[in-house]
């Protein structure tokens, strides 16, 4: 059971592989998650732990994506982005709080993410080695974009780093050194083609990103002034973006699946009152994440950082609106009010035991 937990953030990409399943798409990802549910649900031996979740806002959360799919234009596509983006990721994050005992335990999912993100790295750099890059010169490896590949490596990047300032062995911090420089390296690798690139050289400029920013957002504005109880409904910023487009100038970009900030994405996909869930769920996330650091919590440090990381970066892209991002971010949260019930004492994620 606990092997199977760890594997599933070392595999995140495998959310790109989809199949059908009684006529119904899935990605392996998500069923990777089922599985790992019945296992648990069948081996259990206690009872459902509740206490010290955030519930209420989970399930506002959940009624404002439920009340904004009904309202969407294409319910289907709303459907499948609730199912893959929601449901997956609350069960896995759901069974990992009904899992993780020990802070041992906590470490080693992370550690996975860590290794997961090395793997990436790797392929990232086989990518590079063979040239196959972007139209305009940017790595992206297997992923759909390379915003897509830097928003994968950046928590795991986080990970690391924390893994490696709290080593104390040296091959610990071999280990950790060694997997926080492949993903540095590829991050590293990410800003540069971006640098080099005519995309990062005119940023500023009349028809750079930073225009084209202001126009997704100016564009989101618009559509929550039309939608501002229930939303667009997951999923249909794209074709709304588009329907909006003789109120603008010709847009500098045309494929924009996600409005480039995840508060206007809430907002707009889940209603106001997933918005509203979404900044209670955020208040209460930081208030336990400091009491657990003064109750000297390793985890609770590198929680609170992966959110921070999330919320400053999730003002210019959607750092939420993915598979493999959602996994992450329900992870930390349901990880760091865990920890409340459960403080021990402090070892290597070396080698993890049951």
């Amino acid at each position: 059971m606990l092997h199977l937990l760890y594997v599933i953030p070392a595999l995140l990409p495998l959310y790109l592989i989809k199949i059908s399943v009684f006529t119904i798409p899935f990605t392996v990802l998500e069923l990777a998650i089922y599985v790992l549910f019945l296992i648990w649900f069948f081996q259990k031996k206690e009872t459902f732990s509740f206490k010290n979740f955030p519930w209420p806002p989970v399930a506002l959360l959940l009624a404002g994506l439920i009340v904004s799919t009904l309202f969407s234009q294409n319910q289907t596509i709303s459907l499948g982005i609730m199912k893959g983006w929601f449901f997956a990721p609350l069960v896995f994050a759901f069974v990992a709080s009904q899992v993780l005992k020990t802070e041992r335990q906590i470490k080693g999912v992370f550690a996975a993410l860590v290794f997961g993100g090395a793997g990436i790295a790797l392929v990232g750099f086989y990518y590079f080695f063979i040239g196959d890059l972007t139209f305009d010169g940017r790595l992206q490896a297997f992923y759909l974009s390379p915003n897509h590949m830097a928003m994968a490596v950046a928590p795991a990047l986080l990970a690391g780093l924390w893994f490696l300032l709290s080593a104390k062995s040296s091959a610990e911090k071999a280990a950790w050194g060694l997997s926080s420089a492949l993903i540095f390296f590829a991050a590293l690798s990410l800003i540069v083609f971006q640098a080099g690139g005519e995309k990062f050289s005119n940023i500023f400029s009349e028809r750079g990103q930073f225009a084209s920013r202001l126009t997704i957002w100016t564009a989101a504005a618009e559509l929550i002034k039309e939608h501002p109880i229930v939303g667009i409904g997951p999923g249909m910023f794209q074709e709304e973006y588009l329907a909006l487009q003789p109120q603008f100038p010709p847009y500098l970009e045309w494929a924009v699946p996600q409005p480039h900030n995840v508060f206007l994405a809430f907002w707009l996909q889940t209603g106001i009152f997933g918005l509203i869930a979404f900044i209670w769920l955020l208040i209460l996330f930081f208030k336990r994440g400091f009491e657990m650091i003064k109750k000297d919590s390793g985890t609770a440090v590198l929680c609170l950082s992966l959110m921070i990381y999330i919320l400053l970066h999730g003002l210019v892209d959607t750092t939420y609106w993915k598979n493999d991002l959602a996994v992450i971010f329900w992870l930390t949260v349901f990880v760091n009010f865990r920890e409340l019930q459960s403080q021990t004492v402090k070892k290597s994620v070396l080698s993890v035991d049951e």
